[in-house]
């Protein structure tokens, strides 16, 4: 923890506190220390340039890795791909931490893959739609996807394509 420290200008008392978040998430992987460390460097990392605090850039990682069902060696990619979507969009880190992890969770289900979750999420905020609100808009577009109202799925055969969970695998 000091060399996170020492490497990301961070605090002990910030990067213990991120790394039992790390811990108390779960992802699997991090029960081997070497590995929890990397992801806390990488969670220590995507708060710098996030100017967020690290335990917020951990709760974002560890829901993103756990709805996906991936592992801490995946971190660096989730990392990349959520600095991607911020930096393109008008998203807080901390806006959208703490409730990332359901709109991920029911986007894996339905095998949505998390770039473009992410850059929808951008792009809905690049419309004036803030962050949470956007992350909103996707878990109810994905909820009526996965289970259509009957005048949804009406619609859908007038106009003869398939309007639920099977046409988006």
């Amino acid at each position: 923890i000091l060399q996170v420290g020492a490497d990301s200008n961070k605090s002990f008392r910030e990067l213990k506190e991120a790394y039992e978040e790390i811990l108390g998430a779960s992802v699997k992987g991090t029960e081997d220390d070497s590995a929890a460390l990397a992801f806390l460097a990488r969670s220590a990392n995507l708060a710098k340039v996030t100017r967020e605090e690290t335990k917020v850039a951990a709760d974002a990682l560890t829901s993103l890795l756990n709805a996906y069902s991936q592992d801490a060696s995946q971190a660096g990619r989730a990392s990349d791909l959520l600095w991607a979507s911020i930096s393109a969009g008008k998203v807080k880190l901390g806006e959208i931490a703490g409730s990332l992890g359901a709109t991920a969770g029911q986007a894996a289900a339905l095998n949505v893959p998390m770039e473009e979750l992410l850059g929808a999420m951008a792009l809905l905020t690049t419309r004036g739609i803030p962050a949470s609100t956007a992350l909103e808009y996707i878990r109810s577009a994905l909820s009526n996807v996965q289970k259509p109202s009957q005048a949804a799925r009406d619609t859908a055969k007038e106009l003869g394509i398939q309007f639920d969970a099977a046409a988006l695998k």
